[in-house]
């Protein structure tokens, strides 16, 4: 499979699944982020 694949691809691959992840762990820290303090907070 991956003998017929150019980098180029491979790159492109990669690189949308590297911005995939960044951005379900960015959004999961915004969440914790924003939950998080008011939990703290609350009494």
């Amino acid at each position: 499979m991956l003998t017929y694949l150019e980098p180029s691809r491979i790159r492109q691959l990669f690189l949308c699944l590297w911005r995939a992840v960044s951005l379900s762990s960015a959004t999961v820290l915004a969440d914790s982020a924003t939950v998080l303090p008011g939990r703290i907070s609350a009494p």
